[in-house]
């Protein structure tokens, strides 16, 4: 299984069947808008990094 498919799996998981302190289930509660933040973050620091792999 790749690292995509592995996070997606525990994203889902997480949504499904919460653990008390998970940080996903946390944005998942407090609802889509928080969920789309944390990925607009994420995708900025991939953009960031990639960048920097080719400088």
């Amino acid at each position: 299984m790749s690292t995509i498919e592995t996070l997606s799996a525990t994203i889902q998981e997480r949504r499904v069947n919460p653990r008390p302190g998970s940080y996903t289930a946390t944005l998942f509660e407090k609802g889509e808008n928080e969920v789309l933040k944390k990925m607009g973050e994420e995708a900025v620091e991939v953009i960031i990094a990639a960048k920097g792999e080719t400088d």
